[in-house]
Protein backbone atom coordinates (compact mmCIF):
# COMPACT_ATOMS: atom_id res chain seq x y z
CA UNK A 1 0.00 0.00 0.00
CA UNK A 2 2.70 2.58 0.81
CA UNK A 3 4.07 1.64 -2.28
CA UNK A 4 1.10 2.18 -4.43
CA UNK A 5 1.45 5.90 -2.46
CA UNK A 6 4.43 6.74 -3.35
CA UNK A 7 3.89 5.54 -7.13
CA UNK A 8 0.66 7.61 -6.71
CA UNK A 9 2.54 10.74 -5.60
CA UNK A 10 5.37 9.97 -8.35
CA UNK A 11 2.82 10.21 -11.04
CA UNK A 12 1.03 13.67 -9.46
CA UNK A 13 4.54 15.17 -9.41
CA UNK A 14 5.35 13.85 -12.72
CA UNK A 15 1.96 14.79 -14.20
CA UNK A 16 2.44 18.32 -12.00
CA UNK A 17 5.92 18.96 -13.46
CA UNK A 18 4.60 18.01 -17.23
CA UNK A 19 1.79 21.02 -16.56
CA UNK A 20 4.49 23.30 -15.40
CA UNK A 21 6.35 22.77 -18.23
CA UNK A 22 4.14 23.12 -20.87
CA UNK A 23 2.68 26.26 -19.58
CA UNK A 24 6.23 27.90 -19.46
CA UNK A 25 6.32 26.49 -23.09
CA UNK A 26 2.88 27.82 -23.71
CA UNK A 27 3.68 31.20 -21.76
CA UNK A 28 7.35 31.42 -23.70
CA UNK A 29 5.70 30.83 -27.04
CA UNK A 30 2.95 33.67 -26.35
CA UNK A 31 6.00 36.19 -25.27
CA UNK A 32 8.07 35.55 -28.88
CA UNK A 33 4.00 35.78 -30.58
CA UNK A 34 3.89 39.24 -28.56
CA UNK A 35 6.63 40.85 -29.36
CA UNK A 36 6.80 40.04 -32.78
CA UNK A 37 3.47 41.48 -33.35
CA UNK A 38 4.97 44.29 -31.13
CA UNK A 39 7.98 44.51 -33.69
CA UNK A 40 5.77 44.60 -36.38
CA UNK A 41 3.29 47.37 -35.31
CA UNK A 42 6.81 49.33 -34.90
CA UNK A 43 7.74 48.55 -38.51
CA UNK A 44 4.41 49.06 -39.46
CA UNK A 45 4.12 52.56 -37.53
CA UNK A 46 7.82 53.43 -39.08
CA UNK A 47 6.99 52.65 -42.83
CA UNK A 48 3.30 54.45 -42.53
CA UNK A 49 5.30 57.36 -40.89
CA UNK A 50 7.98 57.43 -43.72
CA UNK A 51 5.60 57.10 -46.61
CA UNK A 52 3.31 60.38 -44.41
CA UNK A 53 6.19 62.47 -44.70
CA UNK A 54 7.61 61.13 -48.49
CA UNK A 55 4.04 62.55 -49.48
CA UNK A 56 4.29 65.53 -47.53
CA UNK A 57 7.34 66.15 -49.20
CA UNK A 58 5.87 65.53 -52.38
CA UNK A 59 2.82 67.71 -51.68
CA UNK A 60 5.47 70.49 -50.42
CA UNK A 61 7.61 70.49 -53.73
CA UNK A 62 4.55 70.62 -55.93
CA UNK A 63 3.25 73.73 -54.26
CA UNK A 64 6.47 75.54 -54.25
CA UNK A 65 7.17 74.48 -57.49
CA UNK A 66 3.12 75.98 -58.42
CA UNK A 67 4.40 79.37 -56.68
CA UNK A 68 7.71 79.86 -58.37
CA UNK A 69 5.60 79.34 -61.70
CA UNK A 70 2.82 81.30 -60.54
CA UNK A 71 5.62 84.03 -59.43
CA UNK A 72 6.85 83.64 -62.97
CA UNK A 73 3.84 84.28 -64.51
CA UNK A 74 3.14 87.27 -62.33
CA UNK A 75 6.37 89.26 -63.01
CA UNK A 76 6.14 87.97 -66.89
CA UNK A 77 2.82 89.85 -66.73
CA UNK A 78 3.93 92.66 -64.68
CA UNK A 79 7.22 93.38 -67.13
CA UNK A 80 4.74 93.33 -69.95
CA UNK A 81 2.43 95.58 -68.59
CA UNK A 82 5.62 98.14 -67.83
CA UNK A 83 6.46 97.56 -71.15
CA UNK A 84 3.28 98.16 -73.06
CA UNK A 85 3.12 101.24 -70.72
CA UNK A 86 6.60 102.53 -71.54
CA UNK A 87 5.78 102.26 -75.52
CA UNK A 88 2.56 103.73 -74.87
CA UNK A 89 3.91 106.99 -73.16
CA UNK A 90 7.06 106.83 -76.00
CA UNK A 91 4.20 107.05 -78.59
CA UNK A 92 2.27 109.80 -76.69
CA UNK A 93 5.24 112.19 -76.53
Amino acid sequence: MMKAANNGMQYTKEQANNGAQYTKELANDGLEKSKDAINRGVQITKETADNGMQYSKEIANDGMQYSKELASDLLKKFEDALNNGREYTETKL
